[in-house]
């Protein structure tokens, strides 16, 4: 019987097609919020939509033991998009939105805790539609393991950062008046039950703020 034995050179491919595609979090600073004494003095705005432009399946994180500390799972793997715990119908945009730019004073309609927006105040018309789309997640996640029995303990924490790239659109007009891309970033440093969602939900709160 022959033997055959792996080459260093074949070795070193092996384990390198084994290990994770490397996923790095941007650094992102929280800007300035602007001053608005008074609401009412500026154009009513409106969440429209989020769209997500990332191909399914793509790589936008990882599971990193080496970095985030000692209670993570040895795990090299990859969190990709739209499957497995990070899934588009779970992120409350909406939500998210109006919370933000209700606690800058905007003049913002369309409450969606309001289930009868009709017959309150957010029945006004707003003259401006907020849309964004999102072109860039990413997370590097520590699957936390109890230090005593190594089992998992159902928790994740990490960081992430998320783009977004935002449109005015003019109600009155019917044109896009204004475009921008904002980023924003999170921390985790507690582990939470769906980690992964709470860091997208934090940083995509972020890109609002900025």
């Amino acid at each position: 019987m022959r033997t055959f034995h792996l080459s260093p050179f074949i070795a070193a491919l092996l384990l390198a097609a084994c290990q994770a595609i490397p996923v790095k979090v941007a650094d992102v600073k929280t800007l300035e919020t602007v001053e608005i004494k008074d609401s009412a003095s500026v154009a009513a705005i409106k969440f429209d939509r989020v769209g997500i432009k990332i191909k399914r399946g793509t790589a936008i994180g990882s599971y990193d033991p080496g970095v985030l500390g000692l209670n993570c799972a040895i795990d090299d793997g990859n969190i990709f998009w739209n499957q497995g715990r990070v899934l588009a119908r779970d992120v409350e945009f909406e939500d998210i939105f109006f919370n933000e730019m209700k606690a800058a004073n905007f003049n913002v309609v369309g409450d969606p805790e309001k289930m009868f927006a009709g017959a309150t105040d957010d029945s006004k018309s707003p003259r401006y539609l907020i849309g964004g789309q999102i072109d860039d997640i990413k997370l590097e996640i520590c699957e936390e393991i109890s230090l005593w029995t190594g089992y998992p303990r159902g928790t994740q924490k990490g960081k992430g950062s998320v783009r977004v790239r935002w449109q005015v659109f003019n109600i009155v007009t019917r044109k896009v008046e204004y475009e921008t891309t904002t980023q924003g970033a999170a921390n985790l440093n507690i582990g939470a039950a769906g980690g992964e969602m709470v860091l997208f939900h934090n940083a995509f709160a972020n890109a609002v703020v900025n």
